[in-house]
C-alpha cells in the first residue's frame, strides 16, 4: 500500500453540525456546574477551577471535606453545620460530565471555552491516504449515483418493505452488505451526497 497525503474524501455535515450544538450544550453545562461549585466552595476554597473538568464527585467531596469545621464527624454533620447541602451538585456532575468530557476545553478568563481541535467534530470528516480508500471512496461514490439513477427510474422504492434488506427492484429483494445497506439510508435521509 503506497501512503498519500491525507486528501477529504467528504465531510458529514449533519454529524458535524449535530456534535457542534453537542459542544455548545456541554460548554453551558459545564460553566453551570463550574458556577455551581464556585458558589458552594466560595473564592477562598483555593482550588484550581481550571482541573474541575477533571474532579470526579469523589474528589470535589475531599475538597470539601478541607472546610468541615468538625473533621471527625460525618459528611452530613459538617455539611448541616455549615448549612449547605452537595447533593444538587453531585446530581448535576452525574447528569452532565460525560456530555463534556466528550470534548476538549480551555481554561480562560475564569471560564471554560472549547478548544480549536475538537477530535469529537473531526471523526466526521473521511480521508484517504491510499490508493485502496481512495478507489473504495470511488466505488461509493459511484454507487450512490447509481441508487440516485434508480431512484429516479423508479427502480428503487425506498418505502418498500424489502427496504430493511437493501433495496426494491421491481419487487425483487436484494439483500446487501451491511455497508451498503447503512448507505442508502443515510441518502435516503439526505443526510449527506456525494
Amino acid at each position: 500500500m503506497k501512503q498519500k497525503k491525507d486528501e477529504l474524501m467528504f465531510k458529514d455535515e449533519n454529524a458535524i453540525l449535530n456534535t457542534q450544538k453537542e459542544l455548545a450544550d456541554a460548554n453551558v453545562k459545564l460553566n453551570n456546574y463550574l458556577s455551581q461549585v464556585r458558589e458552594f466552595l466560595g473564592e477562598e476554597s483555593g482550588i484550581d477551577y481550571s482541573n474541575l473538568i477533571n474532579l470526579s464527585s469523589d474528589d470535589l467531596l475531599a475538597v470539601m471535606r478541607k472546610s468541615f469545621p468538625f473533621p471527625n464527624s460525618t459528611d452530613s454533620f459538617n455539611f448541616r453545620a455549615l448549612g449547605k447541602n452537595p447533593e444538587n451538585i453531585f446530581s448535576y456532575h452525574k447528569n452532565n460530565a460525560a456530555k463534556w468530557k466528550r470534548f476538549v476545553f480551555e481554561f480562560k478568563d475564569e471560564n471554560f471555552v472549547p478548544s480549536e481541535d475538537q477530535p469529537e467534530i473531526s471523526k466526521h470528516s473521511y480521508y484517504a491516504n491510499t490508493d485502496e480508500r481512495k478507489r473504495v471512496f470511488d466505488l461509493v461514490k459511484k454507487a450512490s449515483e447509481i441508487v440516485k439513477e434508480l431512484k429516479r427510474s423508479k427502480l428503487y422504492n425506498a418505502n418498500s418493505p424489502a427496504n430493511n434488506f437493501g433495496f426494491d427492484i421491481n419487487g425483487i429483494s436484494a439483500m446487501q452488505p451491511e455497508v451498503f445497506r447503512m448507505f442508502l439510508s443515510r441518502i435516503d435521509k439526505g443526510e449527506f451526497s456525494l
